[in-house]
């Protein structure tokens, strides 16, 4: 269910009901979209209403670190779970092999989208990986890479360009692809599965630290993100806390997620229905 979370609009779910989502991509009729948000996309939307109307308007987002669940607990409710895009996009990638969906790899640098293939492919020997590009391009360069997903009938498109860049760029262009039934924003996951960027360990993954094995490796680079920028995503939840009209979202996007589960029992119990017939008039 969508859910209002101070002035940007998400999903409250499970990673279960994600996982049902994407079976069911054959029966999008149009390209959807999943976003990831935590503390510092947060912080960023606050001062970009560009990239908070489209992380508001996107079909699905979810919310991703612990930061993200404390400041739900100021508002007021609890997310059911967290749902970072560095554990679910691998799930996401299992299900598209077992259901055989194409995938197409965008972003990193030079041979960053390549070398996560190689390792995708080690990992799920059926998954159909259909293309790969980095994340650099120009506009001319941009026309040739979407004539090429769209020529390669992609259902799902794997993003990974960091934040805001991957969102404005898939709003701008998720009506330009013929095919794809999913646009999925994945920040550093291609540098993380091409094991250009180190992950934490296991242990401090599950204390939910793992922001702070982040800052350890490059002290330098995100400080000002993982310091101060919690800081100030405390007290952007504290503002709103107190006046919870400020920058309130004007509208309540399509509930994608509910409607795609709702359709699934719907079309469960009517197959049940017409088994009953079927063994009656039999």
């Amino acid at each position: 269910m969508k859910i209002r979370f101070f002035n940007i609009w998400m999903d409250l779910c499970t990673a279960d009901e994600i996982l049902q989502a994407v079976k069911s991509l054959k029966d999008f009729h149009e390209c959807r979209t999943l976003f990831f948000i935590n503390a510092h996309c947060f912080n960023l939307a606050q001062n970009d209403e560009e990239y908070r109307n489209i992380i508001s308007q996107s079909d699905i987002v979810l919310n991703d670190g612990v930061g993200m669940d404390i400041a739900a607990k100021i508002e007021g409710f609890k997310f059911k779970e967290n749902l970072n895009g560095t554990d679910l996009i691998p799930q996401i990638i299992r299900i598209a092999a077992e259901e055989r969906l194409n995938i197409y790899l965008l972003g990193g640098g030079k041979d960053v989208a390549k070398t996560a293939r190689e390792k995708i492919k080690r990992i799920f020997p059926t998954v159909n990986i259909v293309g790969y590009s980095h994340g650099y391009f120009n506009s001319e360069e941009e026309e040739q890479l979407i004539q090429d997903i769209n020529s390669k009938n992609t259902d799902i498109i794997l993003v990974g360009m960091g934040v805001p860049l991957q969102e404005k760029w898939i709003r701008k262009n998720k009506n330009r692809f013929t095919t794809a039934k999913l646009c999925i924003a994945g920040g550093a996951i291609l540098d993380f599965i091409s094991g250009r960027v180190r992950r934490a360990p296991v242990i401090a993954q599950k204390l939910k630290i793992e922001w702070f094995f982040r800052l350890m490796l490059e002290p330098r680079r995100l400080f000002k993100r993982y310091v101060i920028g919690n800081f100030v995503f405390l007290m952007h939840a504290l503002k709103f806390k107190l006046f919870p009209d400020y920058k309130k979202p004007e509208f309540k996007p399509e509930d994608v997620i509910q409607n795609i589960l709702e359709g699934i029992k719907y079309s469960k119990s009517r197959e049940r229905v017409e088994d009953k017939i079927t063994s009656y008039s039999e």
